[in-house]
């Protein structure tokens, strides 16, 4: 009886880790994708605080 459980829920559980991939994939593209951005961008000259 266990394998035939076994042996049904393995759709159920192949479905559930395509989707845990493709989460994964989504995750890792837009942490590039920000990453990509950022290094874009130069950071703003600041002036030298001049003392009064």
């Amino acid at each position: 009886p266990i394998i035939k459980e076994h042996r049904d829920s393995r759709p159920l559980v192949d479905k559930l880790v395509e989707a845990g991939n493709a989460c994964d994939d989504m995750v890792r593209a837009e942490r590039s994708n920000a990453l990509r951005r950022r290094s874009n961008v130069t950071p703003l000259k600041r002036s030298p605080l001049t003392g009064n």
